[in-house]
């Protein structure tokens, strides 16, 4: 009781010195202590306790009389029978609006027993009142504090951790929004300890270290200062500690010492605006200051009103020291922010409180996926934010990694959809271009909408989004439909789920039905209106690719430490949780090296694409090729098969079957067994493709010549030429389609050039290998150009005819129209001569070097669609007949020979610079 009286005095002497109705705040307490008269708190004291010391912390922040009655009563509207008419009647209207706006945003926001729609729509009303009344959320966050400070007593871990998480995901982000750090800091120290407590603990003796490091040299600096400071500018010099979470989000809690990793910081208080400027010529007379390491945020304040100049510099033994200059005004806002105008008629909402503005922009979307509003809102609202200008020298608050078309309709809305051309810093740039801070940005617009559905992927704010979303539906429906097919057929093509035409019947029309759409033509209008969202529909498609696990990566990024801290701080926390990573150099160069393990393919893709749209990371990834093991193993498995299928087909030549039979036998076999897998695939597991696929076209059939003819062409072949001298051939001629695809996309390249001379001169000298027959060579160039034409076609005409999915069927057409062909062998075939053993013997050759390596094949081309893959499958297959020759045959290469295995190996030497000179550069 003494406590709770100490407390009650000190609130009262408070408000007696601002002349405050001390009989209203008398009685909103004598009204909270009977209404909480027999409630407890989980530590044991009296619930009163919290009402009033939250009301008592609000007294350090210069706070009202409707404030601080607000905060005696704010709990029992929720805990009592005591109702906001009520409370109206006693205290007036503007009382009842502010207990009104902190019940709504009620302590159970966030707990699991509620759905993340729930939560969000809370977040979404206490927005909408704080934009109102900026003291709601004073009054939360210092009520949070208590709570904060009180939280061991719940003796429940788990518990205990999920609300230090909240309290970081939200309110120490909406402090910082309001430049209220004494208060941010004071939530972040609390935090921590049920983050991480091994890490507070290492923590808190690093903050003492600094601590004594700062002290030790301030009595120097202060000498060096104020013997030349002719003028008597600084008022004081300030000792700073860096807070717990900024040195948390370094990850430098691994590490003992800091220099060379943190700065000392130092503040400095002058007694005008032009006194701080006179000081930063002060400090660079005396010491060395640190390249680009002024920032002025007098003429360009923070997204939260703070002003101030930074300046870095070197001390004795490099020791870096970060000087902050300000004012005593400038100082008291960075520790109280907003909390100096806004129990006052000081506060004008437009200047202060931009960013919650933007809210609005985010809550419009009342369709959107919770998931994914929560992730815009943390986007958008909560997360860091970056100043950029105007020509006219406006000033536009934006968030973090927004593009220039964001800021477009940030500053022109809905004109903006008649941009045409955008320039950052007089340079004119794409409309996807991120922007940094304090760019300048300039645009021209059109009499006409140049509005495309592209911009929907171009832009990352809600506000963008809902403008393109609503200047696409004035497109014609012609237009709509085409723009809604594109987009569903990028996101499968960017997932590797195949081709709209694919896609079960049974899934379109439970998608008709699930968002109302009429027939197909309807449903691609509501996707480029952006009623729905095509990547929510791919992964509806089948959700088990999102629970595959990525194998272990590397990530390795170099980049300016605030540049490392800023990536890591957005990088999402379910994420976050699953990487090892650490952090090591200095301010101006450091590198983050990231363990990548047990992320699902979606994770993965979100991480590398906040990855690639920075452009301010210098980014390496280490990865393994393969993102699972048994990709490796498929790898492996098919690689001997087809360097084992020659060495087979030549043994069942020896026993006198000739190329016609063995050709025949082939292929029926192979429609046999594909067609078997076919019924497994489609009638077992009950598939329906939208679209059906004819057996006779043109395209088939000509792919099936080809492939007729590569088999025909192979088995004469290999009469008179050696296993590995044939798959030699063929990986050149994979290595030329290589080159094209390479050429066509980066013709600039030098290694381009190298690759294809050395492919080049191998082939010649292969085929000028002197120990071969003519008849053999011609033999050979007909199975290089036939797979040549075959692999051609067959890329053509996957695209044409919509084959991803289809693979099997695609295959199983194919080889049945090369069997129908083959009927023509009939008579040059003597199938009484024919044991069954030689029957078995063709029919195993067929499935297991032909049938099982096509069908892991596919597999594998599905996630790695290049030709450098298919080129490495094939230079793996051509070692294994090559040591067969030598270690069991005991055949020594001929001289052609070993040069063309040289220029095959330098070949892939040179093939990979290209692939990595490519994915670099698309970067």
């Amino acid at each position: 009781m003494q406590k709770i009286d100490e407390l009650m005095n000190d609130i009262i002497h408070y408000s007696n010195q601002l002349g405050f109705n001390t009989e209203n705040i008398i009685k909103a307490f004598t009204l909270a202590r009977e209404l909480h008269n027999r409630q407890l708190r989980k530590s044991g004291e009296p619930y009163i306790m919290h009402p009033l010391t939250v009301a008592y912390y609000l007294t350090k922040y210069n706070t009202d009389e409707q404030s601080i009655i607000a905060a005696i009563l704010h709990d029992t509207v929720e805990d009592t029978d005591l109702t906001l008419d009520e409370i109206e009647i006693e205290f007036g209207r503007e009382i009842r609006n502010l207990i009104n706006g902190l019940t709504k945003f009620s302590k159970n926001m966030f707990r699991k027993a509620q759905t993340l729609d729930h939560k969000i729509e809370s977040l979404r009303k206490w927005f909408k009142i704080m934009h109102k009344d900026i003291r709601v959320a004073v009054i939360k966050l210092v009520d949070r504090l208590h709570n904060m400070e009180t939280l061991s007593g719940h003796n429940n871990y788990q518990k205990e951790r999920s609300i230090a998480k909240e309290t970081l995901d939200v309110f120490v982000k909406i402090a910082d929004k309001l430049g209220i750090n004494k208060l941010k800091e004071e939530l972040e120290d609390l935090c921590i300890p049920y983050i991480d407590q091994k890490s507070y603990n290492i923590l808190t003796k690093i903050q003492n270290k600094e601590k004594k490091l700062s002290l030790d040299i301030l009595p120097e600096v202060k000498s060096k200062l104020l013997s030349i400071d002719t003028n008597k500018s600084i008022i004081r010099i300030e000792n700073e500690t860096p807070s717990l979470l900024e040195m948390h989000l370094k990850e430098i809690h691994f590490k003992e010492e800091l220099r060379g990793v943190l700065p000392l910081s130092l503040r400095i208080t002058t007694k005008s605006i032009e006194d701080c400027y006179k000081v930063l010529f002060l400090l660079h007379s005396i010491w060395k200051a640190e390249n680009n390491s002024i920032q002025d945020y007098i003429n360009h304040p923070t997204h939260n009103g703070y002003k101030g100049l930074h300046t870095n510099i070197f001390y004795e033994e490099g020791q870096s020291i970060l000087f902050k200059i300000g004012t005593d005004d400038m100082l008291k806002y960075f520790k109280y922010g907003i909390t100096l105008y806004c129990f006052s008629d000081k506060l004008n909402h437009s200047d202060k409180l931009a960013w919650v503005d933007n809210i609005q922009h985010v809550t419009k979307e009342e369709k959107l996926d919770s998931e994914l509003f929560w992730n815009q809102l943390q986007h958008d609202i909560l997360e860091s934010s970056i100043i950029v200008h105007t020509v006219k020298d406006d000033s536009l608050l934006l968030p973090a990694n927004s593009t220039l078309l964001d800021a477009a309709f940030y500053s022109y809305g809905h004109r903006a959809l008649n941009l045409t051309k955008g320039y950052i810093n007089g340079i004119s740039t794409p409309f996807y271009q991120p922007l940094q801070e304090n760019d300048t940005i300039y645009f021209h617009f059109s009499n006409e909408r140049k509005v495309k559905y592209e911009w929907l992927e171009y832009a990352d704010t809600a506000l963008a989004l809902s403008c393109i979303k609503v200047g696409l539906k004035c497109v014609s429906p012609e237009e709509k439909v085409k723009m809604g097919e594109s987009l569903l057929q990028k996101e499968l093509t960017r997932e590797r789920k195949g081709f709209i035409e694919e896609i079960d019947t049974k899934i379109i029309k439970r998608w008709f039905k699930e968002y109302n759409a009429k027939n197909i033509n309807n449903f691609f209008q509501k996707i480029a209106e952006g009623e729905i969202n095509p990547e929510i529909l791919v992964n509806k498609i089948d959700n088990s690719s999102n629970s595959k696990i990525v194998s272990s990566k590397v990530i390795q990024i170099s980049s300016s430490l605030k540049e490392i801290n800023d990536f890591v701080y957005q990088i999402p926390e379910n994420i976050k949780n699953k990487l090892r990573y650490n952090i090591k150099g200095n301010k101006e160069i450091t590198v983050l090296t990231a363990w990548v393990k047990n992320l699902t393919y979606r994770e993965w893709k979100n991480l590398s694409m906040q990855i690639d749209k920075n452009d301010n990371l210098n980014c390496i990834m280490k990865a393994n090729y393969f993102e699972q093991k048994k990709d490796l193993i498929f790898f492996v498995i098919i690689s001997l098969l087809w360097g084992l299928y020659p060495i087979f087909g030549r043994i069942l030549l020896h026993r006198n079957i000739t190329p016609f039979t063995i050709t025949f036998i082939r292929f029926w076999v192979v429609t046999i067994f594909v067609g078997f897998v076919l019924y497994i695939e489609y009638f077992k597991k009950r598939k329906s493709y939208s679209k059906k696929l004819p057996i006779f076209n043109k395209e088939q059939i000509i792919l099936s010549c080809c492939l007729l003819s590569t088999a025909f062409a192979t088995y004469q072949t290999l009469l008179g030429t050696s296993p590995s001298s044939y798959i030699i051939a063929l990986s050149f001629i994979i290595g030329v389609f290589s080159f094209i695809s390479l050429y066509k996309i980066q013709k600039n390249n030098k290694y381009i050039y190298i690759y294809g001379s050395i492919i080049t001169i191998g082939q010649i000298v292969l085929f000028n290998e002197p120990s071969w027959d003519l008849e053999s060579k011609l033999w050979l160039a007909i199975v290089v150009a036939s797979f040549g034409l075959y692999s051609y076609f067959s890329e053509i005409y996957q695209i044409k005819l919509k084959i991803f999915n289809r693979y099997t069927l695609f295959q199983f057409h194919i080889s049945l129209i090369a069997g129908i062909i083959c009927l023509l062998f009939l008579p040059f075939i003597h199938i009484p001569n024919l044991g069954i053993l030689d029957f078995v013997y063709i029919a195993l050759f067929a499935i297991t070097f032909t049938s099982i390596p096509y069908y892991i094949y596919f597999h594998l081309i599905k996630k790695y669609k290049d030709m450098g893959f298919i080129t490495l499958q094939l230079i793996g297959a051509f070692f294994i007949p090559l040591s067969i020759e030598i270690f069991i045959y005991q055949r020594i290469p001929s001289f052609n020979k070993i040069i063309a295995v040289i220029c095959l190996l330098f070949g892939i030497i040179f093939m990979s610079r290209s692939y990595k000179r490519f994915k670099w550069n698309k970067k």
